[in-house]
């Protein structure tokens, strides 16, 4: 209880922190109930002290002769949402390092500088839907991104779009595409652009219309899907 209130948490918040009920945390204080070790390890962290410390109070000397000079610093901020999911907090917010080591949010929903999660969001981003610097996704949109749909500055995946767009289905100032490319420089089996090279190739003009260039689409792949020429034609 001491170390607790030294550090500012209140029963509620500390079992947030820790995705745990504040009735357990009573049971701890009240010595009714003891924390499980991976509790206790979280604690520590938490608190930045080392597990002997938090169990009987006393430092390891080597350790107490450090504390003036510490090798690493534990800093930003964390959040961890009481709800949980299958075990997974509906969000977790994480933006805590320690010296080079960043620390990862992993969430339904996580934002960290390392984000794993349903949506992520963070420089680098792994998700279903994934936003960030660099990041894997089912859609995926940020600055070099990788997914089944990428929106990003370089894109790659089934469907791309980007300055530089590498899929099936590309779209962008430079796209490559293995069933259909448009773009100012597009290079594919169906090909559409300025600078075009293709088994099919359209050069766009100013009065190319977009009905045009997917009747083209449609006669060069048969069977493409609807959404394949919308995601194509966006850029037109």
């Amino acid at each position: 209880m001491r170390i607790r209130k030294e550090h500012g948490y209140s029963q509620e918040e500390l079992a947030v922190q820790l995705g745990i009920s504040r009735q357990a945390v009573s049971k701890w204080e009240s010595d009714a109930a003891a924390p499980e070790l991976s509790k206790l390890e979280a604690l520590a962290d938490l608190y930045g002290v080392s597990l002997d410390y938090l169990v009987r109070g006393i430092e390891p000397q080597a350790q107490v002769a450090q504390v003036a000079c510490p090798l690493s610093v534990q800093r930003g901020w964390e959040y961890r949402s009481a709800r949980t999911i299958f075990g997974v907090p509906l969000v977790h917010v994480n933006f805590r390092q320690q010296g080079m080591r960043l620390a990862v949010a992993r969430g339904v929903i996580a934002i960290g500088n390392i984000a794993v999660g349903g949506i992520a969001i963070g420089a680098f981003s792994v998700g279903a839907i994934s936003i960030g610097a660099i990041g894997v996704g089912l859609l995926a949109i940020g600055a070099i991104m990788f997914g089944w749909m990428a929106w990003a500055a370089i894109a790659v995946g089934v469907f791309a779009m980007g300055a530089v767009a590498i899929g099936q289905y590309a779209a962008g100032a430079t796209a490559i595409g293995r069933e259909a490319a448009v773009g100012l420089a597009a290079i594919g089996r169906a090909a559409a652009g300025l600078s075009v090279e293709g088994e099919s190739a359209m050069e766009l003009g100013r009065n190319v219309s977009r009905e045009a260039v997917r009747a083209f689409l449609q006669e060069s792949c048969p069977g493409i899907s609807a959404l394949a020429l919308y995601w194509l034609t966006m850029v037109l």
